[in-house]
């Protein structure tokens, strides 16, 4: 059995574990309930579903894809979101020291819950933002984020904030949305340095624009038809994010453009 296929399998119940701990935290934070309240919740009859529900893919399968109690069929996007928990950490532990795996888990599992929650409430949980501000102040200890790096990430993050939060104020000032957004922001900059932010905040921002001009093809255009931007800063945070843990010379590449 070689080195990687045991850290494979080592990943498996740490997947396991951020699985089940995403998809709880994305189920309370939905429903504004205590952290400790028993979920999952059916959406239909509002009957909590078990002690098997807990368990990631597994239950969502043993109960038939239904409420145990009113047969409402159940949204896939919980299971799925599961699996793609566990196999980013199996991967992560396979391909990387033990300590970096962890983190970038830790980070993806939060992302992960972050863009479930935005698209559905139109909200980014702190608690969520929490976690990436823990995995940045460990990267920053470890030696794998550098101080200075983070510090400059945190005035990027202040410039695009002010981007996102005045143009809002000036459509419609009774809108929120953006605090959150705001939240996220300053916490990946931590992480990810002046650098990899820039890169970060133009590409969430262009993906964005993108998307909001095709959707309004059928939406409309109007400028008070809002859109996540947390999502696309998850996303972005991950692909660039990965590169700099994976190749050494990442961020060197991105400012001589060697792509």
């Amino acid at each position: 059995m070689t080195i990687s296929l045991v850290k494979l399998l080592l990943g498996f119940p740490i997947g396991l574990l951020f699985a089940g701990v995403m998809t709880h935290l994305v189920h309370v934070r939905s429903l504004k309930l205590p952290l400790a309240a028993q979920v999952p919740i059916c959406p239909s009859c509002g009957k909590y579903q078990g002690l098997i529900s807990k368990i990631p893919v597994l239950g969502y399968v043993l109960y038939g894809r239904k409420c145990s109690h009113c047969n409402h069929k159940l949204s896939w996007k919980e299971p799925v979101s599961e699996i793609l928990t566990i196999l980013f950490t199996m991967w992560a532990f396979s391909s990387m020291e033990s300590l970096v795996a962890l983190q970038l888990s830790m980070l993806f599992f939060a992302l992960l819950g972050i863009t479930i929650v935005d698209f559905s409430k139109w909200r980014i949980p702190n608690l969520f933002v929490m976690i990436i501000l823990l995995v940045a102040v460990v990267g920053i200890a470890s030696g794998i984020v550098s101080l200075d790096h983070s510090l400059k990430g945190i005035g990027v993050a202040l410039v695009t904030s002010i981007l996102l939060v005045i143009p809002q104020k000036l459509v419609n000032p009774e809108l929120d949305y953006a605090w959150g957004d705001v939240k996220l922001c300053f916490a990946v900059a931590l992480w990810l340095g002046w650098i990899l932010s820039i890169y970060v905040f133009f590409l969430a921002s262009l993906g964005a624009v993108l998307v909001w001009v095709f959707s309004g093809l059928k939406a409309g255009y109007s400028a008070n038809r809002p859109l996540q931007f947390g999502p696309f800063v998850a996303l972005s945070t991950m692909i660039f994010g990965i590169g700099r843990v994976l190749h050494p010379q990442f961020i060197t590449d991105l400012l001589t453009f060697r792509f």
